[in-house]
């Protein structure tokens, strides 16, 4: 079976990077994926104790949270940020995810995806960061088959053995993401750490996952609390709760630094144009 998404990359897929001549020596297909990630949400909790995320830390429950188990069974999911967008959604939580949308439909913080065929028991990943503003159809969607240049400082993940979670699916686990953003004109800058990425190929050529690491609370409030646009009731709550929200310690120890989280996304296919000279803001 684990042949299938090799075979998918191969024969199924219509947007292989522009800069890669990466192809299949028989039939001249691309054997890689592209996608730029148009839709992206934080993945919820159902109160059953259900959440879309990954196993971070391979703990169970540290500093004393409780880990999620996935829907599709798996467990020692860490998720804490599930727990705080209730509170958000309460002080106006929901504009602060459009917010973020907004930066992904202005290409501003637009991420593209690629899986690279690597033989039969990992393929090879890699995150970039468009350059442009990405063409939008009607739907809200970005449109397939465009080309979007990426940043010429190169992939801001990579990994050479991305593991297959089923035929259609490949995962990386326990990278480091740079995130940077501007949220009313407030640039924002952290780290994902222990990041893992999961992303299922669907057969209509499109694809969906989820992203999900940890994220320093010191920096992240240290960022958003100069972030005055999203409203002073929603950065109280963030104030309050933000620091008792850390549940996990990426050195092991006793006390929690960072808090855990996950962005649902789906992702159109595109190509991809490396060699840009576009810096991040």
């Amino acid at each position: 079976m684990r042949h299938v998404l090799p075979l998918l990359l191969t024969i199924g897929c219509t947007a292989p990077s522009a800069h890669d001549d990466d192809t299949d020596a028989a039939s001249g297909a691309a054997t890689e994926w592209v996608g730029a990630m148009d839709v992206l949400d934080f993945a919820r909790a159902t109160p059953d104790g259900v959440a879309r995320g990954f196993d971070l830390d391979g703990v169970d429950g540290a500093c004393g949270f409780n880990d999620y188990v996935d829907p599709d069974g798996r467990p020692g999911i860490d998720n804490v940020f599930a727990t705080l967008l209730p509170l958000m959604e309460q002080v106006g939580g929901a504009a602060f995810e459009d917010l973020i949308q907004g930066t992904v439909d202005s290409g501003e913080f637009l991420l593209v995806v690629r899986v690279r065929q690597k033989g039969t028991e990992c393929a090879g990943l890699d995150v970039f960061r468009a350059s442009e503003p990405p063409l939008v159809g009607a739907d809200g969607h970005l449109l397939t088959g465009q080309t979007l240049p990426v940043r010429d400082g190169g992939p801001l993940l990579t990994t050479e053995c991305a593991t297959y979670e089923d035929e259609h699916t490949v995962v990386a686990r326990g990278l480091s993401l740079p995130l940077s953003l501007s949220i009313f004109q407030v640039p924002i800058n952290l780290t994902l750490e222990l990041a893992s990425l999961r992303i299922h190929l669907n057969d209509d050529g499109t694809g969906s996952g989820e992203a999900g690491g940890a994220i320093s609370v010191d920096d992240l409030w240290s960022q958003i609390g100069d972030v005055g646009g999203i409203g002073t009731q929603l950065l109280g709550v963030l104030e309050t709760v933000l620091f008792q929200k850390a549940d996990i310690s990426l050195d092991g120890g006793a006390t929690c630094t960072h808090m855990s989280a996950t962005l649902a996304f789906e992702a159109q296919t595109v190509f991809i144009y490396e060699g840009v000279d576009a810096q991040a803001p």
